[in-house]
Parts: structure tokens; C-alpha cells; sequence
């Protein structure tokens, strides 16, 4: 039997330094796209600048409506996600049409 190795990727939080992986089963991924994916879909945020967040450390401001961070659009002097701006858009239609 041979011991061999292999390149593996994770995805740490450019502030405080954790990984996206430490709340899985998983240390490490064998793709760089399989890294981001799952700090995605753990609400990890990569700015413009390349650099990386975990949840509690993101710059960005909370979604006034879900809870979720975002760098979205400002509404009425709050911040909203995509999602949420959306539906109150959809909905400021249809008070404007009734």
C-alpha cells in the first residue's frame, strides 16, 4: 500500500480565521468550486475585493425583513436582500394598482 496526497481546499474567514467547514462533516474539499459552494451555502459572503466571511464577521448589514447579511438595496432607510425587495416591490404594486 502507498500513502498518497492530494491538493485540498477549505474556505477561512479572512477576519477571525475559521473555516467555512468547521460546522461539518467535511475538513476539506478536492475542488476550489466545491470550497465556495458549501461557504455559500453556509451564508458566507465574498466581497468584491476577493476576501471572505464567515456569518458573524461579515461587513455587510442584516436583511431588515429575513435576517439574512447583505450588500443589497436600501428601501425606506433599511437594507433588504434580494428576495425580500422583491416581494415588497411586488407588493408597492399592487397597493398602487388597488
Amino acid at each position: 500500500m502507498t500513502l498518497k496526497s492530494a491538493p485540498y481546499y477549505w474556505v477561512e474567514c479572512d477576519v477571525c480565521g475559521v473555516s467555512a467547514n468547521a460546522e461539518t462533516d467535511y475538513a476539506a474539499w478536492a475542488d476550489k468550486g466545491t470550497a465556495y459552494d458549501e461557504a455559500v451555502n453556509a451564508d458566507w459572503v465574498t466581497d468584491l475585493d476577493g476576501k471572505d466571511y464567515c456569518w458573524s464577521c461579515s461587513p455587510y448589514p442584516m436583511c431588515a425583513e429575513c435576517g439574512q447579511k447583505t450588500a443589497q438595496t436600501e428601501w425606506d432607510d433599511e437594507t433588504y436582500c434580494d428576495e425580500c425587495i422583491a416581494i415588497i416591490a411586488e407588493d408597492e404594486d399592487e397597493k398602487a394598482t388597488t
